[in-house]
C-alpha cells in the first residue's frame, strides 16, 4: 500500500511507511518515490548523465515481486534486472536510483506521467502504466526493449554487451534463408509473391515486397541479397570504438619506445655520397676534438654507428652529423655507416628523440617537426586531435612527454594553425618560449581564441609577450559553455552580442544551470533582458551609509565574515544575530557558495575553482536555530534553505535586512560586498581606512550602473 505525505516542499510517495525526513540529495526535488525506508546517500551512487541519443525510457510494475523496473533503456541493460530503489523528479532532471547508480535523465527523455504522484498510484493500484500500452505478462520480455523473437534493424549493434543478435550473425546467408523459409512457408518461388502481403510484416525492416521479388526472381541471381541499411550506432558503441582507438595508439607508442625493430645494413660508402641533415661549424668544440683524434687514428671510437637513410642517389645522415663532419674535414673518403630502410626512418628518428629523458631546449621549429613526425607515425590528423580530451592525450602521449614539458604543451597548440604560425614567427624574431609560457598561451587560447591571436600578433619583445598573456580574459562563448550552454548556442550568442560589455558581464555573473534546455537560445536571451531591466529599474543613485564601530557597540542585521572564531565571538555578544561565514573550509559546513567566475581561482591545471564553503549561523533570543526552525527563518527572509547558494540568492536577504557588519579579510572583499549588499544599505566597518576604501568602491558601482547597454 502506498503512503503519501509532504516533507517541506517535496511530495513523497513511499511503498512502506514514509520516513520522518528526506535525504539531503532530495531537498530541491518536486516529487520523490521511495521503494523502502533506507536512506539514500549520494556518495554511494555513481552519477551517470544519460545522453539524449538514448530512446525515451519508462518504468513498469512487475506483477510477480511488485517492484518497479526500467524499460526501454539501452545504455546499460544489466540494470533492467534490478529493481528501482528511488525516483526523484527535479525541475531540470529526473534521477533514477538503481543498483549502485544514479541515472540522470532530461525531463523530456522520460515518460511524462512520472512527474505526478498519481502516476505511481495508478501503477500499484491498477497494475499498469497509462501511457505505455502493453500487457505486463513476463518480466524479461517486458523489460527488454529489444526482443530476441522479433528482431529489427534498430536491434543490431556491433557491441556484444547488449545481449542481442549481432548484425553479422543475423544477416549471414544461412540465417537469412532460414528466416525467409519460416515466413514464406513451403510454397514454391511463384507462390512467394502471393504470401508476402501477410508475412512480410514479421520480416526485418527494409525487406518489402519488392525486395522479396528481386531476391527470388527466377530469371535473376537467386543468391543475390539486397544491401542492408546503415546500422545506427549507439552511445555505447561510440564509446567502445573510441576506447579501441585510444588503446591502439597506446600500443603503437609502446612499440615506439620498447619494441622498435629496425633493419640495419653495415656498409662502407664514399664520403661524397653522404649529405648532412644538420651542419656544424668546424670550430665546434666536439667536431674539433674528433678531428684531433682522426689526426692520430684511422677512425673515431663510438658505441653507436652512424645511421643513414637512402634518399634518391644520396645517403642522408639520421644520427652522427658531427662524426661525418669530422671525417669530411679530415678528407677521409671512406666511412662505415649503418643504412636503414626508408620506411623505418621515421620510427628510428622518433625513438632516438623520445628515448632520451632529457628535455632539450630545442627551437620551436624543431619541436614542431617532431610533433609532425609523431602524428604522422600514429596517423592522427589535426582535426582528430582537436576532439581529444586532456585525459585521452595523457593516456596516449603521457609516457613520451614525462620529462618534456615544453613539447607536451606545444602539442595542445599544434592543431591550431594560425596560432602555430604566429608562434613560429615570434620564435624566428628571437622571442623565447619555455614550457610555462606555452602552457599559459594554450590555456588562454582555449578560453579566448580571437583575442589571443590578436594579442600575440602585436607583441615584439618578451616583456610585451608576458604582459599580453596576463591581460587576456575568457570570451563570451567560453563562459557560456562553462555554464553548460550548448556549444552551437554559445557560438550564436557570441556573434549576436559581439563586443557587448553588458552581455559579457551577464555571462560572467549569471547562473544559467536551470535554463530551459529545450530552447536554450531564447532562454538565455530572455534572462539577459531581465538582467538589463533590473539594472534599469534599480535606484542607481541610492546613497550607502557607512558607520565605523566595534561589533559590540552597534546594532546590525547581518554579519559578513571569513573568520570562524570571530563569528563564534559574535554569537556570545549578541542575543540575536544572523551570520554569513564565507570560505572557512569547515568540515561541518552545511552550505556552499558559488562565486562568479571572475572571483574564482585557477589551479595549476587551469581548472577554475569558484566553490567555497558557507556557514549560516542564526541566533534568535539566545538560541541557535537548527533544522526546521532554521528553514522557516530563512523562508521569512525571502530565501530557501539549500545546499548551494549563488550570490544572487543571498542578495535576496537585503529585502528584510538593511544593515551589514563587514569583517574584511580572507574572501570578504569589496567585490564580494558589492554582490551581496544593495546600494541603499547601511554598512558598519571596524576602521576609517576600511570605510574610505569601501566608499570609493560603492561610489564607482553607482557610476557604472548609470550606463546601460541598449537591448537587442
Amino acid at each position: 500500500m502506498l503512503s503519501e505525505l509532504v516533507l517541506g516542499d517535496v511530495v513523497v510517495v513511499c511503498r512502506q511507511e514514509a520516513p520522518e525526513y528526506l535525504s539531503s540529495c532530495f531537498r530541491n526535488a518536486k516529487l520523490v518515490f521511495l521503494n523502502d525506508r533506507e536512506k539514500i546517500r549520494l556518495k554511494n551512487y555513481e552519477q551517470i548523465k544519460v545522453p539524449r541519443s538514448e530512446p525515451i525510457s519508462n518504468i513498469f510494475l512487475d506483477l510477480e515481486d511488485r517492484n518497479l523496473y526500467l524499460t526501454n533503456f539501452v545504455l546499460d541493460q544489466n540494470l533492467l534486472e534490478i529493481p528501482v530503489k528511488a525516483i526523484a523528479v527535479f525541475e531540470n532532471k529526473i534521477a533514477i536510483f538503481i543498483g549502485n547508480k544514479s541515472l540522470l535523465f532530461d525531463p523530456d527523455r522520460f515518460g511524462d506521467g512520472i512527474q505526478d504522484a498519481q502516476f505511481f498510484k495508478d501503477i500499484f493500484h491498477k497494475g499498469k502504466v497509462q501511457d505505455v500500452q502493453m500487457n505486463i505478462q513476463n518480466k524479461r520480455t517486458t523489460k527488454k526493449y529489444y526482443e530476441e523473437s522479433a528482431i529489427t534493424y534498430s536491434d543490431y549493434s556491433n557491441s556484444g554487451e547488449l545481449g542481442v543478435f549481432t548484425i553479422e550473425e543475423y544477416l549471414s546467408v544461412d540465417r537469412v534463408a532460414q528466416n525467409f523459409e519460416k515466413n514464406l512457408g513451403s510454397d514454391d518461388i511463384d507462390g512467394a509473391n502471393s504470401s508476402t502481403n501477410t508475412s512480410v510484416q514479421n520480416m526485418p525492416i527494409g525487406f518489402e515486397k519488392d525486395c522479396l521479388n528481386e531476391i527470388y526472381e527466377p530469371t535473376e541471381n537467386p543468391g543475390k541479397i539486397v544491401p542492408v541499411k546503415p546500422i545506427p550506432i549507439s552511445a555505447l558503441d561510440s564509446r567502445k570504438v573510441r576506447e579501441i582507438e585510444i588503446l591502439r595508439y597506446m600500443q603503437k607508442v609502446d612499440e615506439l619506445l620498447n619494441g622498435l625493430t629496425v633493419n640495419q645494413k653495415e656498409v662502407m660508402v664514399s664520403a661524397d655520397q653522404i649529405t648532412l641533415s644538420r651542419n656544424f661549424a668546424t670550430s665546434d668544440s666536439t667536431v674539433r676534438k674528433m678531428k684531433n683524434h682522426l689526426a692520430k687514428h684511422s677512425e673515431l671510437p663510438h658505441p653507436d654507428p652512424i645511421i643513414v637513410v637512402k634518399q634518391n642517389e644520396n645517403l642522408q645522415v639520421v644520427s652522427g652529423n658531427r662524426r661525418v663532419s669530422a671525417y669530411k674535414a679530415m678528407s677521409r673518403n671512406k666511412i662505415w655507416v649503418s643504412e636503414i630502410d626508408s620506411e623505418d626512418f621515421l620510427k628510428f628518428r622518433l625513438n632516438s628523440y623520445f628515448g632520451s629523458n632529457v628535455d632539450a631546449d630545442h627551437e620551436l621549429i624543431v619541436m614542431k617537426n617532431i610533433i609532425k613526425d609523431l602524428l604522422s607515425y600514429l596517423n592522427i590528423s589535426n582535426s582528430m586531435l582537436k576532439t581529444w580530451t586532456a585525459i585521452e592525450k595523457n593516456r596516449v602521449f603521457g609516457k613520451l612527454f614525462q620529462s618534456k614539458m615544453k613539447l607536451r604543451h606545444l602539442l595542445d597548440i599544434y592543431p591550431h594553425e594560425r596560432l602555430m604560425e604566429t608562434l613560429m614567427k615570434l620564435s624566428s624574431d628571437g622571442l623565447k618560449f619555455n614550457g610555462y609560457s606555452l602552457r599559459d598561451i594554450g590555456r588562454k587560447y582555449r578560453k579566448n581564441p580571437k583575442s589571443t591571436n590578436s594579442a600575440l600578433e602585436a607583441v615584439t619583445t618578451d616583456v610585451e609577450l608576458k604582459n599580453a598573456i596576463s591581460k587576456l580574459r575568457p570570451d563570451v562563448k567560453f563562459l557560456l559553455e562553462e555554464k553548460n550552454v550548448p556549444e552551437d548556442v554559445a557560438q550564436e550568442l557570441s556573434i549576436i552580442y559581439e563586443d557587448d560589455l553588458e552581455f559579457l558581464n551577464f555571462a560572467r555573473s549569471s547562473d544559467l544551470r536551470c535554463i530551459n534546455r529545450a530552447t536554450p537560445l531564447s532562454a538565455v536571451t530572455d534572462k539577459f533582458h531581465v538582467f538589463l531591466n533590473k539594472k534599469k529599474t534599480s535606484p542607481p543613485c541610492s546613497k550607502t551609509n557607512f558607520i565605523v564601530s566595534n561589533i559590540s557597540d552597534t546594532e546590525f542585521d547581518i554579519l559578513l565574515t571569513a573568520n570562524h572564531e570571530f563569528a563564534l565571538q559574535a554569537t556570545k555578544i549578541k542575543e540575536s544575530i544572523f551570520i554569513l561565514s564565507v570560505g572557512s573550509l569547515l568540515s561541518n559546513s552545511d552550505h556552499i557558495l558559488l562565486l562568479p567566475d571572475q572571483m574564482g581561482i585557477e589551479d595549476c591545471n587551469g581548472k577554475l575553482n569558484n566553490y567555497v564553503s558557507l556557514e549560516i549561523i542564526i541566533k534568535v533570543d539566545g538560541e541557535i536555530l537548527q533544522g526546521r526552525a532554521k528553514t522557516t527563518f530563512l523562508s521569512r527572509c525571502g530565501i530557501t534553505n539549500r545546499i548551494i547558494y549563488t550570490t544572487d540568492q543571498l542578495f535576496g536577504l537585503s529585502q528584510e535586512h538593511k544593515t551589514y557588519y563587514i569583517d574584511f579579510g580572507g574572501l570578504i572583499s569589496e567585490e564580494l560586498a558589492k554582490l551581496l549588499i544593495p546600494p541603499d544599505a547601511t554598512i558598519v566597518v571596524k576602521t576609517a581606512n576600511q570605510q574610505q576604501k569601501l566608499q570609493k568602491y560603492f561610489t564607482r558601482r553607482v557610476t557604472e550602473s548609470l550606463t546601460i547597454a541598449p537591448t537587442r
